[in-house]
This record gives C-alpha cells, structure tokens and sequence, in this order.
C-alpha cells in the first residue's frame, strides 16, 4: 500500500523506524522507488590495494559488531563493497555522506590514514590524556568525554557495554575528584594547559 516491500525478510522493524537515521533510511528508499530502471546502476566493481586487504575485512567485522550495539541491520549500516568504495575513494562511495559518514565513515578513514601528528587517537596510545592515575582504558573513556560523546556513543565505539562505561566515568570522576563529565572534561582542559 505504501510502496514499501513486505512479507518474509523484506520488512523494516521496529528498531529501524525510529530518529534521524529512520528518516535517512526511508528517504533514500522513496527516492530509489521514483528511480526507472535506466537511472538504476550497480556499484563500481574495482579491487582495493592488495595492503588495504586485511583492514577491508577488520573494518567489516566492526562494522558487524557496531551495528549489533546500534540494534541497526549491518546491510544498511555499510557493506563490504561499501568499505571498498570508500577506501578507494570513489567520488559518490555511501559511507562519504549523511549518517553513515557520521556513523563509520569518517572513523575509517582516520583508522586507514593512521595517527596524524596534533591528532588525537581515541583508541589508546596517542590519547591526550596522560594521568598515570587513570588506567589506559580509563583514559580512552575521558577522551571521548571531551570530546562530548555520550555513554552510549562511547560504548559503541570502544565495543563495550553501556554498563561498562558508566563503571569507567564513574572511577574517572573519583580518580580526579570531580563531580560530572564537565568538570571531568575542564580538569583534562587545565591539565593540558600546564
């Protein structure tokens, strides 16, 4: 009734309904719906470096784990020839624009390009944070806090629960004597001051 697919393994549930990201979604499937069959094309088929081969398929299975914790269809998230595209830049590749840019795009593309100088890493090593009080993982914790990133974000991006974040900002904000993620976020602000 609404041009949308039904039945079997054609439908969206419930999960897939909801915010930005839903309203993302259904617009590209309404706007692909007025496509005609001329207008319609396959993606580039071209190969990556062979070098960019093992990282094509780290990031897939990332992409896999994200996705469970986001409760949003892999498929829709990114494919393998998405991760592909992108990585061999090609102009119109899904994962440069919109959500799915915000979402893993951009984290691929530094993931690929490697820790640049001045940058942080928020993966460990190269984080701004530098309180030997603070266990590595704690650190990684407070530098996503700085950045501005919420628990939820957070887990997802470190591949943990909510839970376990909460537990991590919860000892942060003990070990440097602050009361919120604020304070937390202005004491690492003065430290690198110092």
């Amino acid at each position: 009734e609404d041009g949308l697919p039904s039945g079997g393994g054609d439908t969206l549930d419930d999960r897939h309904l909801r915010g930005a990201q839903a309203n993302a979604i259904m617009d590209v499937i309404e706007e692909g719906l007025t496509l005609g069959k001329d207008d319609l094309r396959l993606p580039p088929t071209g190969d990556v470096d062979r070098e960019l081969r093992p990282a094509v398929t780290l990031v897939s299975a990332w992409i896999s784990q994200l996705s469970r914790q986001l409760q949003i269809d892999t498929m829709l998230v990114a494919t393998r020839n998405d991760v592909e595209a992108l990585l061999r830049g090609d102009e119109n590749a899904r994962l440069t624009q919109g959500w799915r840019a915000d979402v893993v795009g951009q984290d691929i593309r530094r993931l690929v390009e490697g820790p640049r100088k001045g940058r942080s890493d928020l993966r460990g090593s190269g984080s701004r944070v530098k309180d030997p009080r603070l266990s590595p993982r704690q650190r990684q914790v407070l530098e996503h806090i700085r950045v501005g990133r919420t628990n939820k974000e957070i887990a997802a991006r470190l591949g943990v629960s909510v839970a376990t974040v909460n537990k991590h900002v919860h000892e942060v904000l003990s070990v440097l004597g602050v009361r919120n993620r604020t304070q937390a976020a202005a004491a690492l602000a003065s430290e690198e001051d110092d």
